[in-house]
């Protein structure tokens, strides 16, 4: 199936920076807050990853109505900024501009990744590291001494920060989410598909900004629960006219991944 999908530039969605580990600082201090009692965080489970996904939420136009039919994003590690500026970052990446074009999801999807160490890569924020070791034996910082604060120059897409990709797969006939680390994370197993398990309206503007919502793990081991909060734009328009078309609107939002103590 086509899509409408937005391009976050050729070296986000197609990226050889996916060979090397993305940069990280230690994310487990950081507590997310909700709008609403609906979610919540499991006990036991602290964050590994907290990234800023950007790319559009797809629609189909069924009985007048704009219709789900998943997301795609690339999903940038924000662990090395202050978690005050996170809702800054998630603005400052939805107005970072991009193209669209019309290509198969099958075909954008298919990441060529270059040799481990032979990538070109800018540089990371400051106080953070880059490493080559697998997932949960990378060196990181603690969260108090490596934070940074956004300017209005701060450019949260950097390639060199991406983690990894956020998708929607059919398993069992049904369209499930996918969050997949394992190029970056150099771990077969660093994925994760999820059933949603809990959805709150946007505080801020649920007209423009879509829900945000708890995912529960059901494979892979990158993550127990997944949280998107603090949403930016996705929403579509009211009503559509014409059977079958297909809608591509732009958001962003930020991801928090978390891990019980069992994983």
């Amino acid at each position: 199936m086509s899509y409408f999908l937005l391009l976050l530039g050729i070296d986000a969605l197609l990226p050889s920076v996916l060979g090397a580990a993305a940069t990280h600082c230690d994310a487990t201090s950081f507590v997310p807050t909700f709008p609403s009692d609906a979610l919540s965080v499991p006990a036991g489970d602290t964050p590994n990853f907290v990234a800023v996904g950007r790319g559009v939420q797809n629609y189909t136009c069924s009985n007048a109505t704009w219709t789900s039919i998943g997301a795609v994003a690339s999903l940038y590690d924000v662990s090395c900024y202050d978690s005050s500026t996170y809702a800054d970052l998630v603005t400052s990446a939805l107005s970072i501009p991009t193209s669209t074009t019309k290509r198969s999801e099958r075909h954008l999807f298919a990441p060529r990744f270059g040799p481990q160490g032979n990538n070109h890569r800018s540089s990371p924020p400051p106080n953070s590291h880059h490493g080559g070791q697998p997932s949960g034996t990378a060196n990181s910082t603690t969260a108090a001494a490596a934070t940074t604060t956004p300017t209005t120059t701060t450019n949260v897409l950097d390639p060199s920060a991406l983690l990894g990709l956020h998708t929607f797969v059919t398993v069992n006939g049904t369209l499930t989410p996918k969050f997949d680390f394992t190029a970056s994370q150099h771990d077969a197993s660093a994925y994760v598909l999820a059933t949603k398990t809990a959805t709150v309206n946007s505080p801020d503007n649920s007209t423009s900004d879509v829900a945000w919502l708890q995912l529960t793990a059901e494979e892979g081991s990158l993550a127990s629960t997944v949280f998107r909060i603090d949403t930016a734009g996705g929403q579509p328009p009211s009503s559509c006219a014409v059977e079958g078309d297909q809608l591509s609107v732009q958001y962003a939002a930020l991801y928090v991944f978390e891990s019980s103590g069992s994983q």
